[in-house]
């Protein structure tokens, strides 16, 4: 697999830069797997970073993909130069190195909250979504549900995810209350999370407001209660968490101020989408707290280094893993066309026997020990032929390791010697190799 990773991170690149990408990202997949030179995309689009993983054949050159890809996410900019190179714009990662910074990604270990558990849930979907549309190779599918693999286990033995750290957990913990009255805007990732938090913190009432008309449903699913009402729904709550992330901003100057008037107590809304569902000037109605994202990435709490240095030998053992796996079958057409091969032949030998349902033990053995005949056939030929070349040894190895046929002691009769292995003794090479 020719994997190629492309991520802008709020940390490296800015939550606004963040947004731009993510604006970008609708159709990008189908559009990148429409491409030759793309075999599977997987985008992976969260509130604070845009991943895209693609997966290319043998002959690509990555780094003219990548700037192409670049183009694409930022299309108002000019395209990358050697003077100002697509890594001042994007982290771009090849190979085992990209296949890492995936792994990284879904054990949490390079969110804004380290050790966050919202993240797999959201490639998860990715790869749900990415399964759908059809843009997935074999390969890319295989790494990424090894990742997910991976993340499950380092959030059951660490202890990263047991204290609740997620980007919505930080926030709720800047407002630092237990709310009498909630209200969710939006059914989307974060929401459920939402839910999860709140009641964690001993919220009890929860209401849901969707402009989209999923409200009831989602409600039904988390036992909350659905609103129509947007502007009395915030009158009545004294916090309001919200996640649509739509592009333009759901609670206005205006629906806040409305939603006020009915209202005296504080009120603080969570905005934890990246587009900004909170007008900017929210901000400056009185009474009215907004906590966004760029206010959770300065408040991020640290982690402690037991837990981290565990997670980070988890994800080393299942990337080994999953790196073995891969190279292993690189070798599967390779495997299919041998297996064909014989199979091959097995076909003549039946097409030979007579046509009738009974055959007697003699003729199956004559069948069995004709078809034994013909597929010891080329190697006995080409053993002979390289004897003359004067390459016996590399060959006796290369039949030892293809058949795993004991040939020490056929190897001492014949005197096999290497040819380019300096004083090495073969039958001490093939013990090795045996062991």
């Amino acid at each position: 697999m020719g994997l190629l990773s492309i991520s802008i991170h709020h940390d490296v690149h800015g939550l606004d830069r963040v947004e731009r990408a993510a604006r970008a990202t609708d159709g990008l997949a189908k559009t990148l797997h429409s491409r030759p030179d793309v075999r599977g995309v997987l985008v992976l689009s969260t509130c604070n970073r845009v991943e895209i993983y693609a997966d290319t054949p043998p002959g690509v050159d990555p780094t003219r993909l990548a700037f192409q890809v670049v183009n694409m996410l930022f299309p108002d900019e000019p395209m990358p130069t050697e003077s100002c190179p697509v890594a001042s714009r994007a982290g771009v990662l090849l190979e085992d190195e990209a296949l890492a910074h995936l792994f990284e990604v879904a054990a949490g270990l390079d969110s804004m909250v380290v050790g966050e558990r919202e993240i797999s849930g959201q490639l998860r979907r990715a790869l749900v979504r990415s399964r759908k549309d059809k843009t997935l190779s074999q390969d890319l599918s295989r790494a990424v549900e090894s990742a997910l693999r991976t993340s499950r286990k380092v959030a059951k033995v660490t202890g990263l995810s047991g204290t609740g750290r997620s980007v919505v957990g930080v926030a709720l913990d800047m407002y630092g209350q237990v709310p009498a009255q909630s209200l969710i805007v939006g059914t989307g990732a974060y929401a459920g999370a939402t839910v999860a938090q709140l009641r964690a913190r001993g919220a009890a009432d929860i209401d849901v407001y969707s402009a989209s008309g999923r409200a009831e449903r989602f409600a039904r699913g988390h036992f909350l209660t659905a609103v129509t009402d947007l502007v009395e729904a915030i009158s009545r709550a004294d916090l309001v968490v919200s996640c649509r992330g739509l592009g333009a901003p759901i609670l206005t100057r205006e629906v806040v101020a409305r939603a006020r008037t009915a209202s005296s107590g504080p009120l603080t809304i969570l905005d934890m989408a990246l587009t900004g569902d909170v007008a900017g000037d929210v901000r400056d109605l009185p009474g009215v707290r907004v906590i966004g994202l760029k206010d959770v990435q300065k408040q991020v709490p640290a982690t402690t280094n037991v837990h981290i240095e565990r997670a980070h030998k988890i994800v080393a053992e299942g990337l080994a893993e999953t790196v073995a796996e891969t190279k292993g079958r690189q070798v599967d057409p390779i495997v299919r066309a041998v297996r064909e091969h014989v199979r091959g032949l097995y076909h003549e030998e039946v097409e030979r026997l007579p046509d009738r349902e009974v055959f007697t033990k003699e003729e199956v053995e004559r069948a069995i020990r004709h078809l034994a005949t013909r597929i010891a056939h080329i190697p006995t030929v080409r053993a002979r032929v390289a004897s003359a070349k004067g390459e016996t040894y590399e060959y006796v190895r290369a039949l030892h390791t293809v058949l795993g046929v004991d040939l020490k002691e056929a190897a001492k009769e014949a005197d096999v010697q290497p040819s380019k292995r300096g004083d090495v003794c073969p039958l001490v090479l093939l013990r090795e190799e045996s062991a």
